[in-house]
C-alpha cells in the first residue's frame, strides 16, 4: 500500500515537472514568434503574463506535493 502510494507521487511529481517545463517552453516561445509578428507589446506582455502564473501554479503544486512526500 505505501508502495503504491510513493509510486502514485512520483508518477504526480513527474508529470508536474513535464508540465512546467511545457509552459516555460510556451513563455519563450511565444515571446519570440509574437515579437516577430510585430504584436503590440501589450499583447505580448499580457499572454506572458498568463503563461508564467501557469508555470508558478504548477511549480507550487510541485512544492506542495515535496512538503507532503517529506
Amino acid at each position: 500500500m505505501a508502495h503504491d502510494v510513493r509510486h502514485f507521487i512520483l508518477c504526480v511529481k513527474l508529470f508536474t515537472d513535464a508540465e512546467y517545463f511545457v509552459v516555460q517552453t510556451l513563455v519563450r516561445a511565444s515571446s519570440i514568434v509574437f515579437s516577430s509578428l510585430n504584436v503590440g507589446t501589450h499583447c505580448i506582455y499580457v499572454i506572458t503574463q498568463l503563461l508564467n502564473f501557469s508555470a508558478q501554479r504548477l511549480y507550487i503544486g510541485r512544492q506542495l506535493i515535496d512538503f507532503s512526500v517529506a
